[in-house]
């Protein structure tokens, strides 16, 4: 199946950022220690900001997640002077005292991390301040985190397990340390995606090649949320529209109601990017027409009527065969046959005339095959619980909803 870069981040996602050698020397230059709050954990003193490269703070945090180290063994070189360092107070807190002397001392010192402590650090909750000392290793129940890893078969004592966890707690200031002085990571751009840090190529994350359907559902995250937004909008505007309370083209709601941007921007969208955009490169990426279909709601919801038609001619849909069309079903081909509805009437390809002519089922288009029965009905459907395709059954509702507010005010005389 073929694939293509899924390029959006998800909305309210921090920007990519650019990890370069200047975030790199400072983060060697870091110094380690004990974060009394919470449950306490080895942590990181970040410099203040005008002393840090740009955007350090996220550049910590992305070295910490992402670097790679292959060994925890050598030469750790003491970030402390001795005992005047100013600093030493980022120590006061570490459990072990000998761990605190060790720093304290301000002497270069030899390590080898035990299979142990190896475990227990591939567990930490690194951040950017060091390990979140509210859930250092998975939980707020620190100390069975600890002892599942460092005392498996509970060999130990109470008292003998308090003396290991204080250890392998502060022993995980050594490996902070060692790590942030020989871990390696390349430089480049590099983002958040799904809360995992990636490197990004030319078209976004270099991992994240999606195929149709992830391509699908990604998009259908927000179009389903917005479809059922403005199909629920637009039925109860019909009924002022059916009473004469409205009586206004298509388009001037749609500037009146601020509905021009409804498929663009709304309420906590998933990713940055529209709806429109997200299909379009989707058609262009596999040429499936469902995402030409996608992008025809979004341009027909906005009063964007001729674009809709001329994607509808592009990919062989505005001229299907009505027959094709089962006007009592939620179906492709019946979406297709009311977008295409739609688009004509409201590029001005159909006159109002034609357009009712369409509805009733007497149009060239159409002849004795009325959608308006099925439009009615689907806007009294409330739930889609009884839909094999929810997700298609809101979309149809949507252009339903619209049809009735495009048909305009009840005439006398009308069936």
């Amino acid at each position: 199946m073929s694939t293509a870069p899924w390029t959006w981040r998800e909305r309210g996602a921090d920007p990519p950022i650019d990890f370069g050698p200047a975030h790199l020397d400072a983060i060697r230059a870091l110094k380690v220690g004990f974060e009394e709050v919470e449950n306490g954990a080895a942590c990181v003193e970040l410099p203040a900001n005008s002393e840090a490269p740009e955007d350090f703070e996220r550049a910590v945090d992305l070295f910490l997640n992402h670097a790679t180290l292959d060994r925890f063994a050598g030469r750790v070189r003491n970030p402390y002077v001795g005992p005047d360092d100013p600093d030493l107070d980022l120590l006061q807190d570490t459990p072990d005292s000998e761990i605190r002397e060790l720093f304290a001392s301000g002497v270069d010192f030899d390590f080898e991390a035990s299979p142990a402590e190896l475990a227990l650090f591939a567990e930490a909750d690194l951040r950017s301040s060091g390990i979140d000392p509210k859930r250092p290793f998975g939980s707020e129940s620190v100390g069975r985190d600890v002892k599942r890893i460092i005392d498996p078969e509970r060999t130990l004592n109470r008292k003998q397990f308090r003396a290991a966890r204080a250890h392998a707690e502060s022993r995980m200031m050594v490996l902070l340390q060692f790590f942030v002085q020989n871990a390696e990571l390349e430089p480049g751009s590099y983002a958040r995606v799904d809360h995992e840090w990636q490197r990004l190529g030319s078209d976004g994350p270099e991992t994240d090649m999606l195929g149709s359907d992830d391509w699908y559902w990604n998009i259908a995250r927000d179009f389903n949320l917005q479809n059922r937004i403005f199909s629920d909008t637009l039925f109860h505007l019909h009924h002022l529209v059916w009473e004469g309370r409205i009586d206004a083209p298509y388009a001037d709601l749609v500037q009146q109601l601020r509905l021009h941007d409804l498929y663009e921007d709304f309420t906590e969208p998933h990713f940055e990017g529209t709806t429109l955009e997200h299909a379009l490169a989707a058609y262009d990426a596999f040429g499936l027409r469902i995402f030409a279909v996608i992008a025809v709601r979004a341009l027909n919801a906005t009063a964007r009527f001729t674009e809709a038609l001329e994607l509808f001619v592009a990919v062989g849909r505005a001229d299907a065969p009505p027959e094709e069309a089962d006007l009592g079903s939620v179906s492709y081909p019946n979406l297709g046959m009311l977008e295409a509805g739609i688009a004509r009437y409201g590029s001005g390809d159909m006159d109002a005339d034609g357009f009712q002519r369409w509805i009733a089922g007497q149009h060239a288009t159409n002849t004795g095959r009325s959608p308006y029965p099925f439009v009615l009905d689907m806007l009294n459907l409330q739930s889609m619980v009884d839909v094999d395709d929810p997700a298609l059954g809101w979309h149809i509702r949507a252009a339903c909803a619209q049809i009735a507010v495009m048909r305009g005010p009840y005439r006398p005389g009308e069936d």
